[in-house]
């Protein structure tokens, strides 16, 4: 075997059962010796983009997977195609989008089947994935017939996961799974089920695992094992010396799955559809002329032509960016609100838009305060822009729903938002897992700032802490007793940033890829590529 990759990798984006960034599971494996990554989240992809980015600038060839969770334990699913990359996003949506449960889904083995193209299959981690569950309950038929069925839609591109987390029975556990698949002529895959990248992590994991549950440790479904982290090459090989073939067959995926999801460097925006006949381009240049007339009404010949020029020159970046359509968007939100009354407005940098301004984005003059196109947008900036408005908490639905209305047929969704943790809400999550009382989670928060950050310096454990502790609004707090609650302060200070859960903004139009599809009976995509996007969020937060 040439190197060893693992295939079954969790980061944060699992919420609550993994804990490492995309980068930071790219980076590891670097500094391991090993040749790269795979990134396998519970039923979701939103950390794919993250991760082929890490990836792509450290010249890496990622792996794309997902683990699947069905009713009776997962499945592990790799892209070895672009296509295979589009069975998962079809895959999981469906699922996702008709699961009862939205927080655990579950998917149906025919969904799988259903979606088999372009996807390399493993049976799941010991003692947890399908194969492995049902064989080790004494549900040897049941097992048999759910290999078959996999058998028969992945044929050729089915492998037996053989997985060694430590526990007590580990071995033996393996050895059953081992014989079952030579009994069946399926081969086997040497993994280690990966939630955080070094074994001093565990804890961390069972803290927000035990958070993801809403309680206290050891929290539902505890494993005692600190195993879950990235071995080394050679641990693996001395974990799997009684199976060379499982790790050969490592190398034969890798071979197959490698490199095969690629960024494509494109971004893709919303499409918006004038019912004029005319163009984005032309229809967001009438509007903003009109805009301009409507704001400024018959200025002095300076201002006029200052006025002109800008309007001229940011016009002309926004469509030589291709834009146009995410300005008409926005636009149309805004109109439906003002229609209805609701109260909105728009914040950060796009104030530093004439067109914004003249379009009713924005309310700041930019002349008068200043504002420069350029911190906004400019030809030479790589990502996207950011168009925030702030709708009124109680009604931001009504324009939520009326976009949904007129946009279904073509293509509406709910896009992401990844919520990470402040110093306070880790201080929450860890007090909950120690079992604090709600009485006592609230009396160890409160005054807690939010982060600890002196400019460009972020400060870890205890030593964060002095700084934290030092600030007025902590004068007398409980915590500053660092003896009694030293684990609770190392535990937050470790979570703080750490990914939490996913929140929602609005998207609208044909293009954009999206967390959950609501479109009628019509399967999205199920990650956020981070394109900017306008969110609807209430009039005290952003989305």
């Amino acid at each position: 075997m040439e190197g060893f990759i693992h295939l079954h990798v969790r980061s944060g984006f699992s919420y609550g059962f993994g804990i490492a960034t995309p980068e930071e599971l790219v980076e590891a494996p670097e500094k391991m010796g090993l040749d790269s990554m795979a990134l396998t989240d519970q039923d979701g992809l939103y950390g794919v983009p993250r991760f082929l980015k890490a990836a792509e600038d450290i010249g890496a060839s990622p792996v794309v997977c997902a683990e699947i969770s069905t009713a009776g334990g997962h499945l592990v699913l790799l892209a070895e195609s672009i296509e295979g990359y589009r069975s998962l996003c079809r895959l999981i949506t469906e699922y996702r989008t008709s699961s009862e449960d939205r927080r655990r889904p579950r998917c149906p083995l025919g969904t799988v089947l259903r979606h088999s193209e372009g996807l390399v299959c493993l049976t799941g981690a010991v003692p947890f994935g399908l194969v492995p569950r049902l064989l080790l309950d004494e549900q040897r038929e049941e097992a048999k017939g759910a290999l078959g069925a996999l058998r028969e839609v992945f044929e050729g591109r089915l492998f037996v996961e053989l997985t060694d987390d430590g526990t007590a029975g580990s071995r033996r556990r393996m050895r059953g799974v081992a014989g079952f698949a030579r009994e069946n002529g399926v081969p086997v895959v040497a993994t280690n089920e990966v939630a955080y990248v070094a074994p001093v992590d565990h804890r961390l994991h069972e803290v927000l695992v035990a958070a993801a549950a809403l309680t206290a440790l050891p929290g539902p479904g505890y494993r005692p094992t600190d195993r879950l982290y990235l071995r080394s090459e050679e641990r693996m090989r001395q974990v799997f010396a009684d199976y060379p073939e499982a790790l050969r067959n490592v190398a034969a995926i890798v071979d197959r799955c490698a490199g095969a999801v690629r960024l494509s460097g494109k971004v893709h925006m919303p499409a918006a559809h004038p019912g004029s006949g005319e163009s984005a381009e032309e229809e967001l240049r009438r509007l903003v002329w009109e805009g301009a007339r409507s704001r400024y009404g018959q200025p002095e010949p300076e201002m006029r032509r200052r006025v002109v020029g800008r309007l001229r020159r940011e016009l002309s970046c926004i469509e030589h960016l291709g834009f146009a359509p995410y300005f008409l968007i926005a636009h149309e939100a805004v109109g439906i609100a003002r229609e209805k009354g609701i109260p909105v407005t728009g914040r950060g940098s796009a104030a530093n838009s004439m067109v914004a301004y003249c379009l009713g984005l924005t309310s700041p003059e930019p002349f008068s305060n200043r504002l420069l196109f350029e911190r906004f947008m400019h030809e030479g900036r790589e990502d996207p822009p950011d168009v925030d408005l702030d709708f009124c908490s109680k009604r931001r639905d009504e324009v939520r729903f009326e976009m949904v209305r007129r946009y279904e047929r073509r293509g509406v969704a709910e896009a992401a938002t990844v919520q990470t943790m402040s110093l306070r809400g880790a201080v929450r999550v860890a007090a909950r897992a120690l079992g604090h009382s709600p009485q006592e989670i609230n009396k160890l928060s409160r005054h807690v700032p939010t982060r600890f950050r002196d400019r460009n310096r972020v400060y870890a454990g205890l030593s964060g802490w002095e700084e934290a502790l030092a600030e007025p609004a902590m004068r007398g707090h409980p915590l500053q007793d660092t003896t009694r609650h030293r684990l609770l302060l190392k535990l937050s200070a470790r979570l703080v940033g750490r990914i939490r859960e996913a929140g929602t903004a609005g998207t609208f139009g044909d293009g954009g890829a999206t967390a959950l599809s609501i479109r009628q009976g019509r399967p999205g995509v199920l990650w956020h590529s981070e394109i900017g996007s306008f969110g609807l969020a209430d009039a005290h937060g952003s989305a």
